[in-house]
């Protein structure tokens, strides 16, 4: 306790005298705003050295973050394509007259990046004309699912 008393009146003594030495000038204020800085810091000194500090162990390490940020990318990637697979069939299947409340599309991305359809699930009370507009468009082994049973 002691020291930390002698250390306050150090940098208040510092303050003091930065003051009555440029007192006025742009370069007093900078320098009394930092001693002002380093006499706050040495006054809760004493306080800070019973703090108890937060547990950073359970913090993963940089390799799980960068697994889950690409984990996070691939799964964000899959889904975009898979709504806009879905909106341009539905486009196209309007332009043939059929309408459709839903349409989803089962796609996966390989390793090396290639995008293969597995199956587009379809939600239309003209299922085979759709069913044909989209093998049409998307190759006759699409797996074309009738979305009410």
């Amino acid at each position: 306790m002691e020291s930390a008393v002698l250390s306050i009146c150090i940098v208040s003594l510092a303050v003091s005298v930065s003051e009555n030495l440029v007192s006025g000038t742009k370069l007093g204020k900078q320098i009394k705003f930092i001693l002002s800085l380093i006499l706050i810091a040495v006054i809760f000194r004493p306080f800070s050295e019973n703090a108890v500090l937060p547990d950073i162990s359970e913090i993963p390490d940089i390799p799980d973050f960068q697994q889950y940020s690409e984990d996070f990318y691939n799964d964000e990637m899959k889904s975009r394509i898979s709504e806009n697979i879905s909106e341009t069939l539905k486009d196209e299947l309007l332009k043939n007259g059929i309408h459709t409340d839903f349409i989803d599309t089962d796609i996966n991305i390989s390793d090396s990046d290639s995008i293969s359809i597995n199956s587009v699930t379809v939600g239309t009370d003209n299922f085979q004309q759709a069913e044909r507009i989209i093998k049409e468009n998307l190759g006759e082994e699409t797996e074309v699912l009738n979305g009410y049973g």
